[in-house]
């Protein structure tokens, strides 16, 4: 933070490892007690659902650190979260460079130098596991203000820019990612596949405003 405005963040996705990859598979406490990938070898792992779905780091699971994050302040506009992977990460409409949209909406370009492939938005839920200080709750539309990426398909967010982070994800285990229908092989180091979900180049859709 500085002179009021956000600047730079930093933070961590946390992991669990698996016995298995599908939806009823359970958590294991050790990577090596994990079930292995049959094409990378590799011990599966998810992100955690959090408190609704019993599942807090330290009280009910296991946690181990996935990725280490880096992150700068913008806006994206939302596109869309259910697609043909299923559920995936919520994908965000956003330019290569700062820019003014036709109706004067400022859209964030991709931050350079550096791999931020990931956006996520910020909300002001009133929710212990989504809090933020950051000084642009009061800049949040009202269909931004949803806790998950389902939360804004139903509140019909799309075509609406939010204010977020793009992050810089550095994987600092090797693991197989379950995410998205796709078990996604992940190795030390930057880490620009497993939550890419920034999209510049697009057919018109009707119901999608252009952004330049």
């Amino acid at each position: 933070m500085k002179d009021g405005s956000p600047k730079a963040l930093r933070g961590f996705f946390y992991i669990i490892y698996m016995d298995g990859t599908s939806g009823t598979a359970n958590p294991v406490d050790r990577p090596e007690d994990a079930f292995p990938d049959p094409v990378s070898g590799l011990p599966v792992a998810r992100h955690l659902r959090g408190a609704g779905e019993d599942e807090v780091c330290g009280e009910t699971v296991k946690c181990y650190v996935g990725w280490t994050m880096q992150g700068l302040p913008g806006q994206a506009k939302f596109f869309y979260h259910d697609g043909t992977n299923g559920k995936d990460h919520p994908v965000w409409l956003v330019n290569r460079t700062d820019e003014v949209a036709p109706d004067g909406t400022p859209v964030s370009g991709i931050p350079q130098p550096g791999s931020y492939t990931h956006f996520h938005w910020i909300t002001d839920t009133g929710d212990p596991e989504t809090a933020t200080s950051d000084p642009r709750i009061s800049m949040i539309p009202s269909v931004c203000n949803e806790k998950n990426a389902s939360g804004l398909e139903a509140a019909g967010a799309a075509n609406t820019v939010c204010p977020g982070w793009f992050l810089q994800i550095h994987a600092v285990a090797k693991f197989a990612f379950i995410h998205g229908g796709e078990i996604i092989p992940v190795r030390n180091g930057i880490d620009n596949r497993s939550h890419l979900n920034l999209v510049t180049n697009y057919e018109i859709v009707p119901a999608i405003d252009p952004t330049r």
